[in-house]
């Protein structure tokens, strides 16, 4: 009986330490999945943020060169507003020197003109000086 009991309590014992060896293993396999996940997660975690990161330095970079291209729109913009101006201004100039030419042109025609009038009154005023003297003298 003795043998028996013994027998069974070394059976029972196996079972129990195969049953514990079984969940010893499980509990490991189930521990090395969670890790695992939790890895793949992490990893998934830093993917996101790093994409998150570079959305934002390609955000970033979009932001710079839609200022470089304003900055270099603008140059040309005020380049040619400047030229314009500048253009303008000369034109102005020109114009300003027709002006006076043509003042000037018309100062000296007049001129012209008042110097012709003086030299015929003065032709006349002497006919008539000398017809005067023609008279008195047949008188």
């Amino acid at each position: 009986m003795k043998r028996k009991e013994k027998k069974e309590k070394k059976r029972k014992e196996k079972s129990e330490n195969r049953i514990h060896r079984e969940n010893k293993r499980k509990e490991k396999r189930r521990q090395k999945r969670n890790e695992e996940r939790e890895k793949r997660k992490e990893e998934k975690r830093e993917k996101r943020k790093e994409g998150k990161v570079d959305k934002r330095k390609r955000k970033e970079e979009r932001r710079r060169q839609k200022n470089r291209i304003e900055k270099r729109q603008n140059k040309r913009k005020e380049k040619k507003r400047r030229e314009e101006k500048s253009e303008l201004r000369k034109e102005e100039k020109r114009e300003q020197k027709r002006i006076k030419k043509r003042e000037k042109s018309k100062e000296e025609k007049r001129i012209e003109k008042r110097t012709e009038d003086k030299i015929i009154e003065k032709n006349r005023e002497k006919k008539r000086k000398s017809k005067r003297e023609k008279k008195r003298i047949e008188n």
